[in-house]
C-alpha cells in the first residue's frame, strides 16, 4: 500500500483557499483510491479529520509544535518518520529534512506583484524560500495560470 503525507497545517485553523485545496483533494483523493494510506500532518487532529469524515485511509499525524518554525525544523520530520510515506505534499514551504519524495505547491506570488500590500520581510522571506521549495521538490504543481 502507498503511503503519502500532507502538511495539513492549515486545516487546524480557519478555513482559506489552500485548506479548501487540500481538503477536497485529498477527500477526493482518499475515496477514489481506498488502497492508498493519506496522514495528514497536523496540532489539532478532530478539527482536522472533520474535512475526511468517512475516509477510513485518512489518518492524522501530529506535529509535535504549532509553531511555524518549529513545524518546519523538526516536527514536521517526526510526523514525516511516523508515517513512513513514500511522497509528501507541501505549501510553499518544505521542511528541512528529505526523507521521501516531495510534491509542492505554489499557489500565487501576489506578494511580488502587489509589493505595497505586503510587509517587506513578508515577501523577502517568500522570495528565498519558494524557489528553494520548488528546486527541492521532485513534482511543482500550481492551482492557478497567475
Amino acid at each position: 500500500m502507498k503511503r503519502l503525507f500532507v502538511d495539513g497545517h492549515v486545516l487546524d485553523r480557519g478555513f482559506e483557499g489552500v485548506g479548501s485545496f487540500i481538503a477536497g483533494l485529498y477527500g477526493a483523493l482518499a475515496r477514489q483510491r481506498p488502497d492508498l494510506r493519506i496522514y495528514v500532518g497536523c496540532t489539532d487532529a478532530a478539527r482536522t479529520m472533520r474535512h475526511f469524515a468517512g475516509a477510513s485511509n485518512v489518518e492524522p499525524v501530529r506535529y509535535a509544535s504549532g509553531h511555524r518554525v518549529a513545524r518546519l525544523a523538526y516536527a514536521m520530520d517526526g510526523a514525516l518518520r511516523r508515517a513512513q510515506a513514500d511522497w509528501a505534499h507541501f505549501q510553499y514551504f518544505t521542511p528541512l529534512v528529505k526523507r521521501c519524495r516531495w510534491i509542492v505547491t505554489i499557489h500565487d506570488v501576489l506578494f511580488n506583484d502587489f509589493p505595497a500590500c505586503f510587509p517587506r520581510g513578508y515577501s523577502a522571506l517568500r522570495n528565498v524560500l519558494f524557489p528553494l521549495s520548488a528546486h527541492r521538490a521532485d513534482l511543482l504543481t500550481t492551482v492557478s495560470a497567475y
